[in-house]
């Protein structure tokens, strides 16, 4: 066995890379890291408990060259008797479509073929050829463009779970003299040369001017540099995943939620955020932007430290495509009020007047996302003295003039109700009009009805006839709150309730 066979074989073992029977997809490209990691793996294959099959990404960048690797990489897994797939992206029309840099969109459909084809292969691993001058590049690039601690941890050789980079430890120089003692073919890729890209820049011009004038050894310190940061990386993130349990809470499993949507609302307990060591605020501030499919830039996490620093009840901020992450009392909210896209202005959602409508056939608690707002109602076992003196949270009424099923939908013109204490009926717009409530705060507003008759204004009043009087024998209750706070939810007949504490029947 070939020295550097032994030493990627310690790597998968020491670094737990591989599990029994594991199937590895791996990734290449015809140049050499990846046609050495391609024959590496095939080698211990023969000895091993997994297999592989290479996938080949043309990007339609390179046509003159894509044929020739498309060729080396067919043929040589073809004598390693491997299978092979080919997979072929528009990179230029994607970069123009989504306003990304031609690396970055090819990037991006790289590793989304990568993705599908392990999900259609039943391949549980992903490989890919980053070698240790990749890692110190990668760490020059972060530092350039700015980055926390994670970030100069630098790139792991197990990521998620399922990207494997066995050679993230070796030197490319010792890649190239495998591929010469085994014979193996590769080729040069030309936009390797293309200093427009900063990666090149710095591979090229940077890297070679720090050896030359500060330290020869540059890659070596990089690399250690790095070590040390990934140790104390993973002792951050216990931290902050031990502190996480008692501040994060999600309405949905992420994992669960639709591939295509946008991740569930997210909320933090502020009071016990607060509580926490600078470090530990920063980091779980990091995850909860992670959590919602946005990077954490520096300008991000500060302005997310400044809003919970904040002493004001309500505050919000808008983030990167139409991320919203807003202050109510003692929680942070972070949602896609209007989903995910590049959104300007004010990101409340808006109801679409014909397009919602919630039926209640019993107390429970009902989400609105169409309002980012859930309908709680219960009948709580309360003294009604309490109820009159406003000692208990909630709009309360009385439960014998209330018929089940309920309808909650967003005010339609011509609606008319008599608001608790008023002198008579009145319509709605009169209603919002004097309480100088502007157009957003009435998007925000839903109607609750009975047999077609309006009972309340969940959160702002209810009707009149439906008050609670002193000879009330039972109390109906409904708290109009933000969505996130209800989680104790089980979905029946495409409806989400909760069986209340007291039955109401």
């Amino acid at each position: 066995m070939h020295p550097l066979e032994k030493k990627v074989k310690k790597t998968l073992q020491q670094e737990q890379l591989l599990d029994p029977g594991d199937r590895v997809l791996v990734a290449v490209s015809a140049g050499p890291d990846s046609m050495a990691l391609l024959h590496l793996l095939a080698r211990l294959a023969e000895t091993g408990d997994f297999s592989i099959i290479a996938a080949y990404v043309n990007h339609g960048l390179r046509p003159a060259e894509t044929a020739r690797e498309e060729e080396l990489v067919g043929r040589r897994t073809a004598e390693l008797n491997i299978p092979c797939v080919i997979g072929r992206v528009a990179a230029r029309e994607h970069a123009a479509n989504n306003g990304l840099s031609l690396e970055h969109a090819a990037r991006d459909l790289r590793y989304a073929f990568l993705d599908r084809t392990a999900a259609r292969e039943q391949a549980g691993k992903i490989g890919l050829a980053h070698t240790a001058d990749d890692q110190a590049e990668e760490l020059l690039i972060r530092l350039i463009r700015g980055t926390g601690r994670a970030g100069l941890a630098g790139m792991k050789t197990l990521r998620a779970g399922r990207y494997i980079r066995p050679l993230l430890t070796i030197p490319k120089d010792e890649l190239l003299r495998y591929l010469d003692d085994r014979e193996i073919p590769w080729l040069k890729d030309s936009s390797n040369q293309d200093r427009s890209l900063l990666r090149n820049r710095v591979r090229q011009e940077l890297l070679p001017f720090l050896a030359q004038r500060f330290n020869p050894n540059i890659r070596e310190t990089l690399l250690r540099t790095a070590t040390i940061l990934q140790d104390e990386e993973s002792l951050l993130s216990e931290l902050g995943n031990r502190a996480a349990t008692g501040i994060f809470s999600q309405l949905t499993d992420r994992e669960k939620s639709a591939k295509d949507s946008p991740p569930p609302p997210l909320t933090l307990d502020l009071d016990q955020l607060r509580e926490q060591p600078r470090a530990i605020q920063r980091r779980l501030l990091e995850t909860a932007c992670w959590r919602m499919d946005t990077r954490p830039a520096f300008r991000v996490i500060a302005q997310l430290l400044e809003l919970i620093d904040r002493q004001r009840s309500t505050s919000s901020l808008h983030l990167a495509n139409g991320l919203r992450a807003r202050m109510e009392g003692d929680r942070l909210h972070f949602s896609f009020p209007r989903g995910q896209g590049r959104l300007r202005g004010e990101l409340s959602p808006v109801p679409d007047r014909a397009g919602w409508q919630l039926a209640i056939p019993a107390p429970g608690t009902y989400p609105v996302t169409e309002l980012g707002r859930s309908l709680c109602i219960d009948c709580p076992d309360l003294p009604l003295a309490d109820v009159f003196a406003g000692r208990v949270d909630g709009d309360f009424l009385d439960f014998h003039r209330v018929i089940f099923p309920l309808v909650l939908r967003p005010p339609l013109p011509g609606d008319r109700f008599h608001p608790l204490g008023g002198p008579g009926r009145q319509k709605l717009g009169d209603f919002f009009t004097n309480l100088k409530m502007d157009r957003q705060k009435r998007r925000q507003a839903a109607v609750l009805l009975a047999a077609d008759t309006i009972i309340a204004l969940p959160g702002l009043r209810i009707d009149h006839y439906f008050r609670v009087r002193p000879d009330t024998t039972r109390l109906l209750r409904l708290r109009w709150q933000p969505l996130y706070g209800c989680t104790r939810m089980v979905e029946k007949q495409k409806i989400i309730r909760v069986n209340p504490c007291h039955p109401c029947k």
